[in-house]
């Protein structure tokens, strides 16, 4: 039984793999079987707000700390 593992692995290695072909649809068939087993993204996760990013952009040297905001200025001395 050893034996004929070892018989059936070579010629699977060494007649069947030898085509380029056959090793591209391995890959393929890898790659799809991946994709359809890992988690599936969903766009509703997603979400951006334009007014929210301006804003942060604007506050950026401010900070909120127990609801009160402190600006913070940093000067080169």
């Amino acid at each position: 039984m050893f034996t004929a593992a070892i018989q059936h692995y070579y010629k699977f290695f060494d007649e069947t793999i030898t085509s380029s072909t056959f090793i591209v649809l391995m890959v393929t068939c890898l790659i799809f079987a991946a994709g359809t087993m890992g988690p599936a993204a969903n766009a509703s996760d997603y979400s951006g707000n334009i007014q929210w990013a301006v804003k942060a952009r604007d506050n950026f040297g401010t900070i909120t700390i127990d609801g009160i905001e402190y600006q913070i200025n940093l000067q080169k001395i």
